[in-house]
């Protein structure tokens, strides 16, 4: 008789434990977005930057160099050519949540706005978040993140009106 031993599950709450772990991510990024408004997708290629528990920075560097710095409740637009409240736009705050909630492997504000189905297993996962409030899902129909350990390689988001991004990810370390 041939025993195989079971491969144990990998659970919702060892991902984010897992991802709680790291304190700071470093990535390029290309990004395809579809939008019914182009007759092509839009190509933007760029930098990511998270620093726990709330930080984060987008670095767009293709078609045209652009950057967004999170810290807190506040959005640096361009190196703060336009500061922003995230507070004052409950919708996108919930949006930005679903990232640096997710990185910092807060559950329980995930679980603040979304609905959570992890499956797969911890060298191949798929989380997909299903916005639970309607304000939300007018906007967002699901966030699918995919990875590996502890880390995200692949941010689908499907939006509400039939628009797409797909975001692929490749970590470096930084200088």
């Amino acid at each position: 008789m041939i025993l195989i031993a079971a491969t144990p599950a990998w659970s919702l709450e060892q991902l984010m434990q897992s991802l709680s772990a790291i304190q700071s991510r470093h990535a390029y990024f290309t990004e395809e977005k579809t939008l019914n408004m182009l007759e092509k997708k839009l190509i933007i290629k760029g930098f990511l930057h998270y620093e726990a528990p709330d930080y984060m920075k987008r670095e767009i560097i293709s078609p045209q160099r652009k950057t967004y710095e999170i810290r807190g409740d506040e959005l640096l637009i361009n190196h703060g050519e336009r500061r922003l409240a995230l507070s004052d736009y409950p919708v996108f705050k919930a949006f930005v949540d679903s990232f640096r909630a997710t990185l910092a492997g807060d559950l329980p504000k995930l679980r603040q706005h979304y609905r959570i189905w992890l499956k797969g297993k911890k060298a191949d996962w798929v989380l997909s978040l299903y916005p639970s409030n309607q304000k939300l899902a007018s906007y967002v129909k699901i966030i699918r993140m995919s990875g590996s350990f502890n880390r995200i390689v692949k941010i689908e988001t499907q939006e509400s009106d039939g628009d797409h991004s797909v975001i692929m990810i490749i970590p470096y370390l930084s200088p």
